[in-house]
């Protein structure tokens, strides 16, 4: 048994000592071959844990110069959840969300998330994603310490004052207050009755 091969072939894919092992014994000896013998192990044990329900999960926040993302990634535990791996996933799908924008970016991901479940054991989904930009304005945004809440508010005109402190502090009055619109005039009607008629019982 080659242990230091083991080694490299866990600092290179993220997985147990166990499962290099089999890899390399499978792919008799040939690093090479056994990273591809993991690729295609983490395929197959991804595709059994999809149907597993993934509850607990992350928000990221990225902000730029040409605007902001946020992403909610999902796993089945908060053990995992709070996991150093599941974090920089979170952080990598974000910052792909601002480059790139969010259309198609689970199949962007899709390698990188099959390595991860791979690696912690669990169900992992991009659950949902949104990027906001504005032109001549400038986008902030605000991530609650849990991670479970955030928003991000974009603000334009004023060319000769920057609103980033401004928007800033919006977005961290919308994850507190979560208001229902942006505006009085965006209020469905029967929320407006419906809470109308609850103060008239007060």
């Amino acid at each position: 048994m080659n242990t230091a091969m083991i080694k490299e072939l866990r600092e290179r894919t993220g997985v147990g000592f166990g499962d290099c092992k089999k890899a390399l014994v499978a792919a008799d000896w040939d690093m090479d071959r056994a990273v591809d013998v993991v690729r295609r192990q983490s395929g197959a044990k991804a595709a059994k844990k999809a149907d597993r329900t993934a509850s607990e999960g992350l928000l990221g926040l990225a902000v730029g110069d040409a605007g902001g993302a946020v992403v909610e990634v999902n796993v089945e535990t908060d053990f995992a959840a709070r996991s150093a791996q599941f974090g920089v996933f979170v952080e990598r799908a974000v910052e792909q969300a601002l480059v790139t924008g969010t259309d198609g970016l689970a199949e962007a991901l899709e390698d990188e998330r099959q390595t991860l479940v791979q690696e912690i054991g669990e169900n992992v989904s991009v659950r949902r994603a949104a990027a906001l930009s504005v032109p001549d304005g400038v986008v902030a945004g605000y991530l609650h310490q849990d991670r479970k809440k955030a928003a991000l508010v974009a603000v334009s005109g004023g060319e000769d004052h920057d609103h980033t402190d401004l928007a800033r502090d919006i977005a961290m009055h919308v994850t507190a207050m979560r208001p229902l619109v942006v505006s009085p005039a965006d209020m469905p009607d029967d929320v407006i009755a419906k809470e109308r008629a609850i103060l008239m019982e007060q």
